[in-house]
């Protein structure tokens, strides 16, 4: 994963080393983490784990991508795919001190043409039902709610990404703007 993409705000990159204190922060926040991984905040061990893990293997995850502003570069969060028993998995998480103000509607609307052009139908995005604001996002992106499910025992849908007409999807090589 050389390239960055960019949308109005964000840029989509690698994770490089100087995010180790900003990823730290979002595993370690029981706000973010639960409806993610082990539904809960991790400890600083776990996020240090995880953090040296992605920064490790990201190239093997190339449709996994840290999101930053393109303002500063700050690592605000995570959108993309991860392959999860075969299946792409789509999803993202943000900082708390950056929620509610679009940084997740904008992040998933840059991707999901390009991530559904390259996964088509086979692209799962499971939301549990107790997860309001994701599911007031899966509504505004226009996401089509599909079959109830059931992952790490919660209750919620699968959701279905449609291209609309209008929006050109470009494979992710090309997504708004690349940098190298």
């Amino acid at each position: 994963m050389n390239a960055s993409l960019e949308s109005n705000r964000l840029i989509f990159r690698p994770l490089q080393l100087h995010d180790q204190a900003a990823v730290l922060e979002l595993l370690t926040d029981d706000q973010v983490m639960r409806f993610l991984g082990p539904h809960r905040a991790l400890s600083q061990e776990e996020a240090q784990a995880w953090f040296a893990e992605f920064l490790a293997t990201q190239e093997q995850t190339p449709n996994r991508h840290a999101v930053a502003l393109r303002s500063d570069n700050q690592l605000i969060g995570f959108c993309g795919v991860k392959l999860s028993n075969n299946t792409p998995d789509f999803g993202c998480f943000f900082r708390r001190s950056f929620w509610g103000q679009g940084h997740a509607s904008e992040a998933c609307a840059t991707l999901l043409p390009g991530l559904w052009q390259r996964w088509g139908s086979s692209l799962d995005i499971f939301i549990a039902d107790a997860n309001v604001a994701s599911v007031g996002l899966a509504t505004k992106l226009g996401l089509v709610r599909g079959a109830k499910a059931c992952r790490h025992n919660q209750q919620g849908n699968l959701y279905h990404y449609q291209p609309k007409p209008e929006a050109q999807a470009m494979p992710l090589d090309q997504t708004i703007s690349k940098k190298t």
